[in-house]
């Protein structure tokens, strides 16, 4: 007989592997397009493209206004009222899309950006508001605890991206055009969206506009808003001002590196996204509960970022040159020194998560606007005298301030919301491991990744940091065949209760 805790362990594990395919569609997508214009076109062309995508995430708080946030939150403990959500939600991100597009372009031209880079800022805008438009659907499921879904609007835009991508940049066409076939892709997206809705929820998505509903939604959306306005700054805006002082090819230069460090983070968002619907609903229960939710993501994210974190800082310098080859080689230093934070942006990510199911989400907004002014403070004296190295510093030292003040918040709501017993383990299998690497010396990267790979889990499982009986639970967890959604059937809502007394 299955018991409850093993019901709530199976959904997470469903879900968390629907965020992983969804995220390694994603890392595939943007990193191989990244790696390709690095390889083919260099550093700087590599720049221009960083600096345009930066530049359009600034944005994604004005073109989503943190609404995707909110429905995951809200559906999750509102499953009635899911198409009043959807319906005003659409509307307003709609509306808000279009207004971002001329605003983009607009702060652009007035930054100076050349005209060829003015077209790829509203290419890039139009294809934000379209793909803000298909994650607000997407957010319902995740709320619905159907990640699955989610998912498979995700793979689709970024399958469509890497094969047209690859096509353009393989034919040596214009730069343009690579931000050209960005729109379609999330077209395809904001379809399968569509598609989704309507087979699972027995009608289609309909755009609402409640003025009294709407300003209840704003206001609860606002901080989430906020967060998403003040996470690119304290992420990204390093990219932005190394370009004002350096020029492209100081941002090639540390780009090359730094999309790769911050792909990793997936590997976290992946088990948060999917424990967050959970908390929301569990705070309301036992605030015990949620630590003991919370420790779990915690530990499997330190088995899988202690390992990761040792292999990078101490073979970074030839990962980089493997990847991109020897123009690149002065980026082996930045790779090398942002390692050593893999495993705490991993537990930052966790504890961020939580204050948001807790519904600590304005705390979370003032943690990241205090990261976000930290973040420009450094960089302002930082990035002029010590370039792409001197970035790599100010973001180790942002994450550092951003992990203490999260903890501290957390710590009032949650009583010692981390166990760090649960570093100890995976340290000493990861101690163990870097003296194989090092003794394995110049062998080649493959040889290092599978065998020290094998010498860490097998050590942790020695030492009891892993049980056999997880890793074949999970293993059993993530076939893929629970990953592909079943729309023939299985509605979730019947036709009769949808929204409100079924209008």
């Amino acid at each position: 007989m299955i018991t409850p805790t093993q019901q709530v362990a199976a959904r997470v594990a469903k879900n968390t592997v629907a965020q992983i395919v969804a995220m390694a569609a994603t890392i595939v997508s943007k990193l191989l397009i990244t790696i390709v214009i690095g390889r083919w076109f260099g550093a700087e062309r590599m720049g221009d493209y960083a600096a345009i995508m930066t530049f359009s995430l600034l944005f994604t708080f004005l073109a989503s206004l943190g609404l995707h946030w909110t429905l995951i939150r809200e559906t999750a403990t509102h499953l009635e009222e899911i198409h009043r959500y959807a319906g005003n939600g659409i509307s307003l991100v709609f509306i808000s899309g279009l207004l971002t597009i001329p605003i983009m372009i607009g702060v652009a031209a007035g930054l100076g950006y050349r005209h060829e880079l003015l077209v790829a800022v509203g290419l890039a805008g139009l294809a934000l508001m379209v793909d803000c438009l298909a994650q607000l659907v997407g957010a319902v499921f995740n709320g619905m605890e159907r990640m699955e879904l989610g998912a498979a609007i995700i793979i689709a835009q970024e399958v469509t991206f890497l094969l047209i991508g690859l096509l353009v940049l393989w034919l040596r066409l214009p730069f343009l055009w690579l931000f050209g076939v960005y729109v379609p892709s999330r077209l395809i997206g904001l379809v399968a969206a569509f598609i989704f809705y309507r087979r699972v929820l027995g009608e289609g998505l309909r755009p609402r506009f409640e003025p009294p509903f709407v300003k209840a939604l704003l206001w609860t959306s606002a901080p989430f808003a906020a967060n998403m306005a003040l996470g690119p700054i304290y992420l990204r805006i390093d990219v932005l001002m190394l370009s004002f002082y350096q020029g492209s090819l100081a941002v090639g230069l540390y780009e090359a590196t730094a999309s790769i460090f911050y792909r990793f983070n997936v590997l976290a968002r992946m088990f948060n996204n999917a424990l967050m619907p959970l908390m929301a609903r569990e705070y309301e229960i036992s605030m015990t509960r949620v630590r003991g939710y919370v420790n779990a993501a915690a530990r499997y994210q330190i088995v899988i970022g202690m390992p990761m974190t040792l292999f990078c800082l101490m073979l970074g310098e030839r990962i980089v040159l493997f990847i991109y080859g020897p123009e690149f080689a002065a980026s082996g230093l930045v790779f090398s020194l942002l390692a050593t934070i893999i495993t705490l942006r991993f537990l930052d990510n966790t504890l961020a998560t939580t204050l948001t199911a807790v519904n600590m989400q304005t705390q979370r907004s003032i943690i990241v606007a205090g990261a976000a002014v930290l973040n420009v403070l450094l960089n302002m004296y930082v990035l002029p005298r010590y370039s792409y190295v001197g970035a790599t510093v100010t973001t180790i030292m942002t994450e550092v301030f951003f992990f203490a003040a999260l903890y501290a918040v957390l710590a009032r709501r949650v009583h010692k919301p981390l166990q760090w017993t649960l570093l100890i383990r995976p340290f000493l299998a990861a101690a163990v491991m870097g003296l194989v690497i090092r003794g394995l010396g110049d062998q080649h990267l493959l040889v290092h990744f599978f065998v020290s790979g094998s010498v860490y889990l097998g050590v942790l499982l020695a030492i009891g940091g892993i049980t056999p009986n997880e890793i074949r639970f999970l293993w059993r967890l993530s076939r893929f065949d629970r990953f592909i959604p079943h729309l023939s059937g299985g509605k979730i809502m019947p036709r009769a209760k949808s929204i409100s007394g079924g209008k």
